[in-house]
């Protein structure tokens, strides 16, 4: 994985932040969010036609612009994962330190993503997704996916994806409502945590909460039976 083109220069300079601006992908998607963010988050419908594509692609680019116009003051401080991502033109399920949260709001919609990737994710960045994660967090990812459920995005009763649902059913058709439901914001997922699994989120996720950590405590205090899989 290579990393973004070095730029070299007074950085005190103009012309050295322009060409920051120019040349590195995450620099002008966040001067672009300062610009346009606002107006995108309150004009949705507009989102279609700045960024045209697949279906759900307008909500991923929605979803960059608000982490990236949050986190405008340390545009010098990206960290490397975020930057390779951006460097290969993934459209990023993380941002900074919302990598876990990311991650989560997919398993929160229920999403076994070697079969409904489609929607949320182009299709040929799934390797890269799935080289994210290590071996062993991927096969949790998937065990677990079955046991989590969100609101629905049109009905206040929550949606419960069964544990016991065919492996080869696909979600493509609830992609769009899924993203809608849980990819504007970690604190909507934060407060759905709190209420689905208090005693494990205590109100709130801690920072030191890996994503591992929390799915293999769903998973003992819901399906016990499950953790004779992992080795530990």
């Amino acid at each position: 994985m290579s990393s973004p083109e070095r730029i070299e220069g007074d950085e005190t300079s103009d012309r050295y932040f322009w060409k920051q601006l120019m040349l590195r992908p995450e620099i002008f998607c966040r001067f672009y969010a300062f610009l346009f963010t606002p107006l995108c988050l309150a004009h949705s419908s507009w989102i279609g036609s700045i960024f045209p594509g697949e279906p759900g692609v307008h909500l991923k680019q929605t979803r960059l612009l608000a982490a990236a116009f949050k986190n405008l003051p340390h545009l010098r401080d990206m960290p490397m994962q975020a930057r390779e991502m951006f460097s290969h033109r993934l459209m990023p399920i993380a941002l900074l330190n919302e990598f876990e949260m990311e991650a989560l709001s997919l398993l929160l919609g229920g999403i076994d993503m070697s079969q409904s990737i489609h929607n949320i994710i182009d299709s040929r960045h799934l390797s890269y997704v799935k080289s994210l994660f290590d071996e062993r967090t991927w096969q949790i990812i998937m065990v677990a996916a079955p046991l989590l459920r969100i609101p629905s995005a049109t009905h206040s009763r929550p949606v419960l994806w069964a544990a016991d649902k065919d492996p080869s059913h696909t979600l493509k058709h609830r992609g769009n409502e899924i993203l809608r439901s849980v990819c504007y914001g970690s604190e909507p997922i934060h407060a759905y945590l709190a209420l689905r699994f208090p005693h494990e989120t205590e109100r709130t996720i801690p920072s030191s909460t890996t994503l591992e950590g929390f799915i293999l405590r769903v998973i003992k205090q819901w399906r016990p039976e499950w953790m004779k899989q992992f080795c530990f």
